[in-house]
């Protein structure tokens, strides 16, 4: 938390939001780190902090795209020899593998996306040129920088790690396995939109405006960083949104685009904000809260539970299903937790990313 501050005393004269979970904690409100108060709004610490985790919470913070490189430089400076850019391992798959070994094994000129090793070699070659991508598949093909992720250290930077300029060898699962502290400092296009536009902090906008949720209800939003998608386009539209609130509603239910997506916004055709089934779970803490509710267990237990149905843990879904028995309650309860494999956002991220799109709508 106090290197959080640190870095956010270096520039005051930039704006941030915070990403992910650490608008859950009640102790990045009361230092300024972030301007989400979680008693307010209902959010468990669970989310952010948990006894029971054996990882640590991140707090990460967005600034407009093209400052994220100032921002990094001022790190450095602070902290010179003692900062670095965590590193972000490329590793080889299935086509990157093919495409190496038909070069390693001789394969001329420009490769074709889908070819075959008998286009591109002589037949006693394709057996060795099987064997070479097997070989390399899971292995480390280039390393470049995270996207954001900083270290800090108490002392310098062992020598054995560092890799180029300000560039450190350990990718964020290496840092996370050695108890480093990652800070991710993350560029965000809406906010540089924004901040060209007004400099007001996002708190200072309306909760209410009539001008602009008839402009949200309408779908009028190309041009809105983050709100522009065809999915919310559709979502805005069937929500009829009333308020900055139905904004961070609309974040929850589309946004991050996962690889199966979120439920289609055609499934909201019939709905609005104020009828949206008890049961859903829009945020995570929802489930969290739906957890604590059926098990009649603490916030703490219940986030364990969901990050069993978060990360597909078939064992520990089983283990539920076995706590919960014959619960009036239990299909409608597994079917929604099943659900949060397919997407994670949590009410503080969909605040602040809600609170930004009615910013730049408004």
């Amino acid at each position: 938390f106090l290197r959080v501050r640190e870095i956010l005393d270096l520039t005051t004269d930039i704006p941030h939001i915070t990403r992910g979970s650490a608008g859950s904690s009640l102790v990045c409100w009361l230092m300024g780190i972030s301007d989400l108060d979680p008693v307010a709004e209902n959010i468990p610490i669970a989310r952010f902090m948990n006894p029971k985790r054996d990882d640590l919470p991140d707090i990460d913070l967005d600034f407009p795209h093209w400052q994220q490189a100032t921002v990094m430089n001022r790190i450095f400076k602070r902290w010179p020899g003692r900062s670095a850019r965590v590193s972000n391992y490329v590793m080889y798959k299935e086509k990157s593998a093919k495409r190496e070994a038909a070069k390693r094994l001789g394969a001329k000129g420009t490769l074709k996306r889908g070819f075959e090793f008998n286009q591109v070699l002589p037949p006693e070659e394709i057996e060795e040129a099987e064997r070479v991508t097997a070989k390399l598949m899971g292995k480390k093909r280039c390393i470049s920088k995270h996207c954001g992720g900083i270290l800090i250290f108490d002392r310098a930077v062992p020598k054995s790690l560092i890799n180029g300029d300000n560039q450190i060898l350990l990718d964020k699962y290496e840092t996370e396995d050695l108890e480093h502290f990652k800070i991710d400092i993350l560029a965000n296009r809406g906010l540089s939109q924004l901040w060209e536009i007004d400099q007001r902090p996002l708190t200072d906008y309306p909760e209410h405006d009539q001008a602009t949720s008839d402009l949200l209800g309408r779908g009028d939003v190309l041009g809105v960083t983050q709100g522009e998608s065809p999915a919310m386009k559709r979502l805005f539209r069937a929500l009829k949104v009333k308020s900055r609130s139905d904004c961070t509603l609309a974040t929850a239910l589309i946004r991050p685009v996962a690889t199966q997506g979120r439920r289609k916004a055609s499934a909201f055709q019939d709905w609005s904000a104020d009828t949206i089934q008890q049961d859903t779970v829009v945020f995570e803490d929802d489930a969290i809260t739906m957890i604590a509710d059926i098990l009649e267990c603490d916030m703490y237990t219940a986030d364990m539970w969901r990050r069993a149905f978060a990360k597909r843990n078939e064992e520990k879904i089983y283990e539920f299903m076995q706590l919960i028995g014959d619960h009036p309650k239990r299909d409608s309860v597994l079917s929604a937790l099943r659900e949060l494999s397919h997407f994670g956002l949590c009410r503080a991220h969909a605040t602040n990313l809600g609170r930004l799109i009615w910013a730049l709508a408004y």
